[in-house]
């Protein structure tokens, strides 16, 4: 069955393709100390797992775009999610702490086409009002992916450990695969698909560094993740650690404060249109 853009599945399984970095992120924090006591040369380094797949998530989108744009979002998106489902399952079969952080850097590089195509998808298929209420949806979702991913983090703890917090990675990355593969349909026609020349991608990207809001937007954006993420990496051996609490209480913690920043966002997006 061919879902319609127009109908509530198509943006359910859009939102979910973009949740999935944010899973890969915060499902593991409640492992960090498990995966620091799991190998030797791993004490006080667990935050690593986490600096290498943003690593490999800044790098994809640069990337992926152009290939969609020549072949199409739905094989590359495809190959994106065979690509995170392999190494999330990498990662926990992972036989030392090196080849973990070798994994997760994969990953994120996987991630970083979940994230991107998406958005692109919306934009081939909406215009106006029709795309922002879905791209509204989606960025509900990824909104909602930061509460729920720890607490599903800390239940694999309790049910199997760390490496099954990367074993349900792999199973809801090849879940989207499959529902992707009999639902959805290209998006992007052949008549609009671009040429992967050098010269051309190149000065797509000097074209949108010269706006000056463009600019300003990313810095903006690059100092509240950065702040962002550098609370992420280090609250795992701040709570669990230092403060001695459960992986399951510092899940519950986690999805407090990301429900807290949420609700905050939601505050300054309604009084910007009063």
């Amino acid at each position: 069955m061919r879902l319609k853009p127009e109908s509530f599945a198509f943006t359910v399984l859009l939102a979910a393709m973009s949740a999935l970095p944010p899973l890969a992120i915060d499902m593991g924090l409640p492992g960090i100390p498990a995966i620091e006591m799991s190998f030797s040369n791993a004490a006080e380094r667990g935050a690593l797992t986490l600096s290498v797949f943003l690593a490999g998530f800044a790098i994809t989108p640069l990337i992926a775009g152009a290939l969609a744009d020549r072949f199409g979002r739905k094989s590359v998106m495809a190959w994106g999610l065979i690509g995170f489902a392999a190494t999330a399952a990498a990662s926990g079969l992972a036989w030392s702490f090196n080849s973990l952080l070798a994994f997760r850097l994969l990953q994120g590089l996987a991630s970083g086409v979940c994230v991107v195509l998406p958005l692109a998808i919306i934009r081939d298929l909406f215009e106006g009002a029709g795309a922002r209420t879905r791209l509204s949806q989606i960025v509900s979702v990824i909104g909602i992916a930061p509460i729920a991913a720890p607490i599903v983090g800390g239940v694999m703890i309790l049910l199997g450990g760390w490496r099954l917090i990367f074993f349900a990675q792999a199973f809801f990355a090849l879940a989207i695969l499959l529902f992707m593969m009999l639902s959805l349909d290209e998006s992007l026609k052949p008549q609009h698909r671009r040429s992967l020349r050098p010269g051309e991608i190149l000065h797509g990207y000097v074209t949108v560094l010269r706006h000056r809001k463009f600019r300003d937007y990313t810095a903006v954006y690059s100092l509240g993740f950065g702040c962002l993420f550098a609370y992420i990496s280090s609250s795992p051996a701040v709570f669990v650690d230092r403060f001695g609490l459960s992986e399951q209480v510092f899940s519950l913690l986690f999805a407090i404060g990301a429900a807290g920043i949420i609700v905050g966002s939601s505050i300054v997006i309604s009084m910007s249109y009063d």
